[in-house]
């Protein structure tokens, strides 16, 4: 009997010792609670469905030690990147608006990279006067309309006494009635010197109604010429439009896109594109883009102004570039027709705005096809 308890005890104390201590116990129940913690709800939510039961993640507890929070150490802001279109344009138009800000009259602009494609304007769908701006409308309806073979660009078409008006221009006071000139002849100094003869003579040829009906199969609906120059009371087709606008009018949007399908050889044919980029490539106004840009630059443009308004509009070539550019001003409280008059300096000084920001001496000059 005596030895039938000693090995009762003695297995008893054996199997004491098997079970282990309980913080080995306490342990595994910790990194059960951890794994618990650290594991995806969602992978939890999608096990308890093929599970006997569903546990509740938001209330398994935790015995003693809590999951580790990863610190949350804030990151440094980033500095744009020099590739990075828009906080470049940012800067641009932080410039363009500091500057149209502090002009004093109304002011319209668009311009285009076409390299970056970028783009950015101000009022761009504004109705705005145009001045002798419009005159590239009548060039292009020269170019149709001689495309179409209803016109002879090399026709040769007397000066009449008639058609002699002031303003800008060489004809009135350089050449006598009865002169003749060819056509094309007629256009290069309207778009060159903004003749208002010229202009004249050319729209007797191609008609005003023709123009505007151009305009708008083109897909221009505001871009319009309202009469011959300083001929509004006898001439005009749209007299309301005349006492608003004047000679014409468009919109900065319109007048980029004119000049973008120039640019590109797509408007009328590649032919007419490039016959008048040759004539916009001569525009004798040095007063607004040209004045301020280094000589380095081709500037393919055309300038209106009258007593409110200074507008200018086209292509500007240089390495960076090219860059479509059109500026509108009006109500302008300088009235003056000096060189450096407020509406002029607008202009010139949105052309090097855009010129120093996009400039790149690494480039190559761009190259129109």
């Amino acid at each position: 009997m005596k030895y039938l308890l000693l090995l009762f005890l003695l297995s008893t104390v054996i199997c004491f010792f098997s079970l282990g201590s309980s913080d080995s116990l306490e342990t595994v129940s910790e990194e059960f609670n951890e794994s618990l913690i650290d594991y995806p709800h969602s992978t939890w939510l999608n096990a308890s469905l093929s599970a006997p039961f569903i546990f509740d993640a938001q209330v398994i507890p935790v015995q003693k030690t809590q999951p580790k929070k990863q610190s949350k150490i804030p990151l440094p802001a980033s500095k744009p990147s020099q590739n990075d279109p828009i906080p470049k344009l940012s800067v641009l138009s932080e410039k363009l608006t500091e500057l149209r800000k502090n002009h004093l009259g109304k002011v319209s602009f668009a311009l285009k990279n076409l390299t970056t494609g970028e783009t950015l304007g101000y009022q761009i769908t504004e109705v705005m006067p145009t001045a002798s701006l419009i005159k590239v409308a009548i060039m292009i309806e020269a170019y149709a309309q001689a495309e179409e073979g209803k016109i002879l660009l090399s026709e040769l078409i007397e000066l009449k006494k008639e058609e002699l008006v002031g303003g800008s221009g060489i004809l009135k006071n350089h050449f006598s009635p009865g002169a003749k000139l060819s056509l094309r002849d007629y256009i290069e100094l309207m778009i060159v010197y903004s003749d208002n003869t010229a202009t004249n003579v050319v729209l007797e040829k191609i008609g005003i109604g023709n123009t505007n009906q151009r305009m708008v199969k083109l897909g221009f609906q505001e871009t319009k010429i309202n009469a011959k120059v300083y001929k509004g009371s006898t001439t005009s087709v749209d007299s309301k439009r005349t006492e608003k606008y004047g000679l014409g009018s468009s919109s900065a949007r319109e007048m980029l896109e004119i000049f973008e399908q120039i640019y590109q050889g797509k408007m009328i044919s590649k032919k007419a594109s490039q016959a008048m980029m040759s004539h916009l490539s001569s525009c004798d106004d040095r007063d607004k883009f040209s004045k301020l840009l280094p000589t380095s630059v081709r500037v393919y443009h055309k300038t209106g102004s009258v007593n409110d308004a200074r507008n200018d509009g086209g292509i500007l070539e240089f390495p960076g570039g090219p860059i479509i550019l059109v500026v509108f001003t009006n109500q302008n409280k300088d009235r003056s027709w000096k060189p450096d008059n407020l509406g002029n300096q607008f202009c010139a000084q949105i052309a090097k705005i855009v010129f120093d920001f996009y400039y790149d001496p690494v480039k190559k000059h761009p190259v129109k096809k």
